[in-house]
């Protein structure tokens, strides 16, 4: 369920989608 928008989002723009979800997780494990 929670991958169905970013599967959406890869298939419309992949490597926008990549690069800013590589940006969360470098945010997401700074956080931790």
């Amino acid at each position: 369920m929670l991958w169905y928008p970013y599967y959406m989002l890869i298939k419309t723009n992949k490597k926008k989608h990549l690069s800013h979800l590589k940006i969360q997780l470098v945010q997401y494990y700074s956080n931790k």
